[in-house]
Formats: C-alpha cells, sequence, structure tokens
C-alpha cells in the first residue's frame, strides 16, 4: 500500500519541531530528522528543499497559524526573509540593532496581515 506523502510530510514536521525545540536548531541535523522519521535524505528534500524551508514550517507557520494570521505560509517566509536579511546585514556592519528593526518590520508585517483578514 502506498504512503500518502502528506502523511510523510506531517511526520516530518512533527519529528522537526520537537528535535528543533529540544536542541535548538543549529544542533540537529538532516540525517538525524531523516532517521528519525524513516525516511531517506532524498523523500526528506523532496518535501522540504532546505533545513531553513523545514524550520519555517515545523515552527513559525505553527505559532501564525495559532494567532490566526491568514495565509500564515506566505506571512513565514516574508518573516524569515526578514530575519535572513538581519543576519547578513550584522554579519556585514557587525551592527546587531539589525536585529532589532527585522523584529519590528516582521510584528508590522503581522499585524498588516491580521488587519487585511
Amino acid at each position: 500500500m502506498p504512503r500518502s506523502g502528506q502523511a510523510t510530510r506531517q511526520r516530518i514536521l512533527d519529528a522537526a519541531y520537537e528535535f528543533f525545540r529540544r536542541s535548538g536548531f543549529t544542533r540537529v541535523s538532516m540525517d538525524e530528522i531523516a532517521a528519525a522519521t524513516v525516511v531517506t535524505k532524498r523523500t526528506l528534500y523532496y518535501h522540504f528543499e532546505s533545513k531553513d524551508a523545514l524550520l519555517a514550517e515545523a515552527e513559525l507557520i505553527r505559532l501564525l497559524e495559532r494567532a490566526g494570521i491568514p495565509r500564515p505560509r506566505e506571512c513565514a517566509r516574508e518573516i524569515w526573509l526578514l530575519s535572513e536579511g538581519a543576519i547578513s546585514m550584522i554579519l556585514v556592519h557587525g551592527d546587531r540593532r539589525y536585529a532589532a528593526a527585522a523584529g519590528q518590520a516582521a510584528l508590522k508585517l503581522v499585524r498588516f496581515n491580521r488587519a487585511r483578514a
């Protein structure tokens, strides 16, 4: 009997979410997630193009859904872009205030999306 792609995807999300919560994003490998969900790395990457994409969907989307934000996947992607941009700017300029600016921009984005609902 063939497995459901959605069931596999959900199993990966659930395992990744638990790993990220317990160990932190940087301490978890895609190998560990694949082993825990009993899928090949090829299957894992079929469902999620990167560990970043997996984190965004596993954690941020869940938070946005619980907060009642419309289109949580799109909003999570936009917030992730803000975060990555802030990290890049911090590395280039050594100014941690970029993190606060990205946080404020993310808050405005969430408020905007909530108002559009």
